[in-house]
């Protein structure tokens, strides 16, 4: 586990926040959301290691901490995993939750992480810096029925409760096509649309081996084709298969058809600098040969 003198010593020295130790003493939820803005607009959200051959799938906690503090980042299970680590190394009451995105008929576990006790005993929060889709802030979850509705970049979102189950709502800004399935996969209330579903169960992680099956598993879903997503300044920017996606000042997003491999990487290299053009070559490598069998 990071120490806290080694959590500190990075995130003032690497992401140049300051004065880390009095912030915690003076505002724990305010510095929290700094440091999850800090994340989106550092570790870039990316399914490359879903198509990497065995020699760089994870081996331990060191590798998921080399991937995030590098900038290299990784999906849901590397970015989460290293929040949980990074907040508990600071001293905050985190755990790791698992919950189902609910995306047409795939349903597909994804790792969040829960801080009790942030603001006052008792309370919770939920953290989600590897969603590839914004989420600013520590989400507070001691509301009955409904939380406030956010609007984080390009995407408008809420949380509300239903039948024992947290449901997280995405409105306006929603990438997903809507296609009317049942409602173990699609769900919608008029405009919002159901991203995934949890309850308040702690995800058993008291050593690599606890949390290994779930990352090998994530890092084998070979149906995610090659994408990428972070929001520097707060902007999105995207590519997901051959499309360019970048958000402009009103809020829009511009998109590029990329028309060639040779864009493609190009485009990496320019709006991804962090991620080492080998990791993106072997990616797609992979991607091609699993869709010539699927």
């Amino acid at each position: 586990m990071l120490t806290k003198t080694e959590a500190i010593e990075f995130l003032q020295s690497e992401w140049k926040i300051k004065d880390v130790e009095q912030q915690l003493q003076n505002d724990r939820e305010k510095f929290l959301n700094q440091l999850i803005v800090t994340v989106y607009e550092r570790v870039p959200f990316h399914v490359f290691f879903a198509h990497m051959p065995q020699e760089w799938k994870v081996t331990g906690f060191a590798d998921i901490e080399k991937w995030c503090m590098s900038g290299t980042g990784g999906h849901c299970g590397i970015i989460n995993t290293f929040m949980w680590r990074l907040l508990t190394a600071l001293g905050f009451n985190a755990y790791l939750c698992l919950t189902i995105v609910t995306k047409s008929t795939l349903l597909n576990p994804h790792l969040i992480v829960i801080v009790k006790d942030l603001v006052k005993t008792g309370d919770i929060h939920l953290v989600d810096c590897g969603l590839g889709q914004p989420s600013f802030r520590a989400i507070s979850l001691n509301f009955n029925k409904e939380s406030p509705v956010y609007r984080d970049s390009i995407l408008e979102y809420k949380y509300i409760k239903e039948d024992g189950m947290i449901f997280r709502m995405h409105g306006k800004g929603d990438l997903a096509t809507h296609r009317n399935l049942p409602k173990p996969y699609d769900y919608y209330q008029g405009k919002w649309r159901r991203y995934y579903l949890f309850c308040l169960e702690r995800f058993p992680c008291k050593s690599f081996d606890d949390v290994r099956g779930y990352i090998d598993v994530r890092s084998g879903g070979y149906l995610f084709s090659p994408r990428a997503a972070w929001f520097p300044g707060g902007k999105a920017v995207m590519i997901l298969n051959d499309m360019l996606r970048i958000e402009q000042e009103d809020g829009s997003l511009k998109e590029t058809r990329l028309t060639s491999y040779e864009e493609i990487l190009k485009a990496y290299q320019e709006y991804f600098p962090t991620i080492s053009k080998d990791i993106i070559n072997q990616s797609y490598s992979m991607w091609q040969k699993i869709k010539s069998k699927i």
